[in-house]
């Protein structure tokens, strides 16, 4: 998410959100807000998610810096890593279904699920580290190669253009294991547990 792009998108709410942009962005929910907005179109509801998920952020990370400002740049650490598990799976079911627009469509609005959860769980993400640290042991690509297998028999079938499915599944692999070496370091075992139900949920067979 390029938050600098979503804030500049503030602006265009009028005079009464620039004066309380979290609090007016936040009372509503993404559909609400792109009714407020006057766009209930697909665009708009990925442009009012794509705020709704700026003004999450804003006060998830001005609460933390109350406190510690060391505990956004944490945060951000685990924004980061949960989000490139979230676009990995995306971009698995997308090849799976042979791509079209809905996907994109989903993936403006992928931003508002992590917020939230990062919003529910941010003090005991940034927390101290475990005493003993050795990495989660999650085992979560099998869906996700059952995905690019129907992709790529998709594929041949039809005639159209395949993908590298070395490198995707590189990726995955390398996402999978810094996410397993990031929760086996939070002391927090209802986190622990947080976390690895979300991302399994993300990659579970539907």
């Amino acid at each position: 998410m390029k938050l600098t792009s979503c804030l500049l998108g503030l602006a265009t709410l009028g005079v009464a959100v620039a004066q309380e942009p979290l609090a007016e962005v936040l009372a509503s929910d993404p559909d609400e807000l792109a009714m407020k907005l006057g766009d209930g179109s697909e665009a708009g509801q990925d442009r009012a998610a794509r705020m709704w998920a700026a003004a999450k952020r804003l006060e998830t990370e001005n609460r933390l810096a109350k406190t510690d400002v060391g505990k956004v740049l944490r945060l951000d650490g685990w924004r980061q890593a949960l989000e490139r598990w979230q676009s990995l799976q995306l971009e698995t079911r997308a090849r799976e279904a042979g791509g079209g627009t809905m996907w994109g469509h989903l993936a403006s609005r992928d931003d508002v699920t992590l917020e939230r959860f990062l919003a529910k769980h941010a003090e005991a993400l940034t927390a101290d580290e475990a005493d003993e640290v050795e990495a989660a042991g999650l085992d979560l690509l099998g869906p996700s190669m059952r995905r690019l297998d129907a992709a790529e028999k998709m594929i041949k079938e039809l005639g159209m253009p395949g993908f590298d499915r070395e490198d995707l599944e590189q990726r995955l692999t390398r996402s999978q294991q810094e996410l397993s070496w990031m929760t086996g370091a939070l002391a927090d075992a209802d986190a622990r547990r947080a976390v690895t139900e979300w991302i399994t949920s993300l990659a579970a067979d539907e």
